[in-house]
């Protein structure tokens, strides 16, 4: 693809400081740009964008003149989500690669106005997929010789906690002396992880071979069956499942967990799934805690795993085998992304399949892992309502939602999937769902015949909604609404090329363009929140222990913390009792609150979050010492849209729901939340709820 229009500078238009990023000659960048293209996991739908004197990349599409710009390399997809941008200075770049998809996706949309050619956009990468390609390439950097001078802090300024682990881990000559550093067992703890096990899988993948634990000692091996592990490993992502029975672990496996909540990363290098990592909690885990552990198993596995799967005899690789110094990790050959002989497979069936649909005239539907439809037949068409650019959309994009459950149960189960769902246009059908190959799932729908009413049957009335339903049905009705605007300008955006050459003020005015249709959207997704949020109610709470919540929003935002130069301390009380809750509400609003702290206040600033228990209550403090708030200031800081001059004046994006939701969530659970603040003597914002067993905490 060439573009029309002289490329802007990406970094100016994604808003990176023009002293941002560490120096490098051409010929490492080629070479961290290669390493970044081999690191990326397969994704048929991903793109592969980059420019500057970039040319020899294997893969990928090249963008305008190679040679009057400065080296740049977008990857974009669900799997994976990385943008190196940089300047020239000299004979040298400034190099910065940017891993938040977000901020991937509006390079991605900026590009998309200097093409010749409509640039159609992937989704954003899932965090658990893009942790785990950060991670992976995290370690191929740290252990790269031709890098080992490179400051890769500056590189990644928002990897920096990622980047010592490596190191740390690089270090370790097995998994066993890994499984004993305190690094790793600090990271597992900020994921409210309690205990873990770690081992190889057999060749037919029904046993684990234990090879080290943390939390006390597990048995030797353990038997794997069941649908959470079948789950795991056929779609190597995390699964969880909060009792024993549901675990997939045999008697031994299910003692070791007791009552705990178990999760299962998968651990795999160069495409071979060798091992899983086991891990237990009090709770299920929050997502964010989820893609972590995901990461780590990435990073673990870049430094110790294996790359080929040995029947009887699977062992760690050591430090001799794979030290620090011994170059990048290698890659299996790819094509456009994807394993050849896996490429070759899908393409294949790809083919036999389009050639089958042609001659079915049978309600058929070919939908892929990721629920986008493949293929369909015209009479699945009809039955489910699609138009003609159903095709590569989601289920739930495309109108066949109803569709959705009987896919979420297929990639859970070993076999073949039936149920019954009520189609779009009205009337009920019967649904066969199979799998292809593990990649690809086959609906066979067949319409169920509409029973004869006798005319005289009188039809009953629909039930009167309540208040409650009525405003549930109206943000339900709003937000189905009101993203289709938003999508369509999304799509505006990235369609329609710019005409004639920009000058660097008309760039940036794209890049705003861009960024502005993103704070849009989450602004939208805030009210909708804002909104669900003061409908619910605690009806279906649970007991939940809030110094976890709280370790784990700390442990979120050490990447932001480190970048920033602030200081954090946790002082939690031991032996809190229990509040009942939403785990995700009051994790949202703790999020929230240190979120706040973080963002209005200086680089060096210490930051202290407290939680202890007082008089039946639970007492919760977020100490700063940032900007502070006049007394005014304070009298409106939870009210909507609300911004403090503090804001400008620390130059603070946001869109002022962040506090008026934590309000709203700890409101909602019988609590009280306050503000105590003085002017360049940072805040403290406060909140109090109630404990679960109110007499037996008294006591």
């Amino acid at each position: 693809m060439t573009s029309s229009v002289a490329l802007p500078s990406l970094p100016a238009l994604l808003g990176v400081p023009a002293n941002a990023g560490c120096l490098l000659s051409l010929d490492q960048v080629r070479h961290l740009a290669t390493l970044a293209v081999q690191c990326r996991p397969a994704d048929l739908h991903a793109r592969v964008i980059f420019g500057g004197p970039l040319g020899d990349l294997d893969e990928g599409i090249a963008w305008g003149d190679t040679w009057q710009s400065a080296p740049f390399l977008i990857i974009a997809g669900e799997q994976s989500a990385l943008a190196l941008v940089s300047r020239g200075e000299g004979e040298r770049f400034r190099c910065v690669i940017l891993s938040d998809p977000e901020r991937v996706d509006h390079a991605m949309m900026a590009l998309a106005q200097f093409g010749d050619e409509t640039l159609s956009l992937p989704e954003m990468a899932a965090p658990e997929p893009q942790r785990a390609f950060v991670a992976a390439l995290v370690a191929t950097l740290v252990a790269d010789r031709r890098l080992n001078a490179v400051d890769l802090h500056a590189l990644l300024p928002t990897e920096r906690r990622w980047i010592e682990l490596a190191r740390v881990f690089g270090r370790c000559s097995d998994l066993p002396s890994l499984f004993a550093t305190p690094d790793l067992r600090q990271a597992l703890h900020e994921q409210r992880v309690e205990r873990a096990l770690i081992g190889t899988l057999s060749a037919d993948q029904r046993q684990m071979r234990i090879i080290a634990a943390i939390g006390g000692k597990g048995p030797a091996t353990v038997g794997l069956q069941g649908r959470l592990v079948s789950s795991v490993l056929r779609s190597r992502r995390p699964g969880s499942t909060a009792t024993a029975a549901e675990s997939g672990l045999d008697v031994k496996g299910q003692q070791w967990l007791g009552s705990s909540t178990l999760t299962v990363i998968p651990l795999q290098r160069d495409g071979t799934l060798w091992g899983l990592l086991l891990a237990t909690s009090q709770r299920p885990l929050a997502n964010a805690a989820r893609a972590a552990l995901h990461g780590l198993g990435a990073l673990i596995s870049a430094t110790h795993g294996i790359g080929a799967t040995t029947v009887g005899e699977l062992a760690p690789l050591t430090s001799a085998a794979r030290s620090p110094q011994s170059g990048p990790i290698p890659s299996a050959p790819r094509t456009n992304g994807v394993g050849s002989s896996r490429a070759r497979r899908q393409a294949a069936l790809a083919s036999d399949i389009g050639a089958l649909f042609e001659r079915l005239s049978d309600a058929v539907a070919l939908v892929d892992g990721q629920g986008r439809l493949v293929s369909y037949t015209s009479t699945a068409g009809a039955a489910l309502g699609l138009g003609e650019t159903a095709r590569g959309r989601t289920l739930v994009e495309s109108g066949a939602s109803c569709l959705v459950p009987l896919l979420s149960e297929a990639l859970m189960g070993d076999g073949p999937v039936e149920g019954t769902v009520q189609l779009p246009g009205g009337g009920r059908a019967s649904v066969i769902v199979r799998s292809i190959d593990d990649a690809l799932w086959s609906f066979v729908i067949r319409l169920a015949a509409e029973p004869q009413r006798a005319p005289s049957t009188p039809q009953p009335k629909p039930p009167t909604l309540s208040e409650r339903e009525q405003h549930e049905t109206f943000l339900s009705n709003f937000s189905r609404i009101i993203h289709v605007p938003l999508r369509e300008l999304r799509s505006l955006i990235t369609s329609v090329p710019a005409a004639g050459e920009l000058n660097e003020q008309q760039s940036r005015l794209i890049g705003q363009v861009v960024r502005l249709n993103s704070e849009l959207t989450m602004l939208v997704n805030d009210l909708l929140s804002l909104g669900q949020i003061r409908l619910q109610t605690l009806e279906a709470g649970a007991p939940l222990r809030l110094d976890l919540l709280i370790e784990a929003a700390v442990g979120l935002q050490y990447a932001e913390f480190g970048r920033r130069g602030q200081h954090v301390t946790v002082d939690l009380a031991p032996g809190l009792p229990r509040v009942i809750g939403s785990e995700e509400g009051l994790g949202r609003a703790i999020n929230a609150l240190i979120d706040n702290a973080i963002k209005y206040s200086p680089g060096g600033a210490n930051i202290r979050v407290v939680a202890r228990h007082e008089a039946g209550n639970i007492l919760v403090m977020v100490e700063d010492t940032g900007y502070g708030l006049s007394e005014d200031e304070m009298a409106q800081v939870f009210e909507p849209f609300y911004r403090a001059e503090s804001a400008e004046r620390a130059g603070v994006s946001g869109r002022g729901l962040g506090l008026t939701i934590a309000k709203a969530v700890i409101e909602q659970h019988g609590g009280q939340i306050w503000a105590d603040s003085r002017p360049e003597a940072g805040s403290t914002f406060t909140f109090r709820l109630p404990c679960a067993d109110k007499d037996a905490a008294e006591g």
